[in-house]
């Protein structure tokens, strides 16, 4: 496959996650619904942490090339209260 189909199909599969967290987990959402959430799409993901108020989550990497993987990184963030208040969805990129 070409790079550049590889990364059509990344950024596909980025933009399928956004709308599935979108439409799954509304503003508010629990620590235990993002968990859930993800736990229902084989999503490995972190628990909730209270000090960064948290729960990180990633797919698998995919090798690029010899030296350079990529995955889609997930970031739930919540309030004072354990809510949801935001999600950051990134293509990250990690390297020898």
């Amino acid at each position: 496959m070409s790079s550049s189909r590889a990364e059509a199909n990344r950024l596909a599969r980025m933009a399928e996650l956004t709308d599935a967290i979108r439409a799954g987990l509304p503003t508010g959402a629990t620590p235990a619904q993002v968990v859930a959430f993800l736990d229902a799409r084989n999503i490995r993901h972190s628990a909730f942490d209270a000090k960064t108020r948290s729960v990180f989550a990633s797919t698998p990497e995919e090798q690029v090339n010899l030296l350079l993987r990529t995955g889609i990184y997930i970031v739930f963030h919540f309030d004072e209260t354990a809510h949801m208040t935001s999600v950051s969805v990134e293509q990250g990129r990690t390297g020898l």
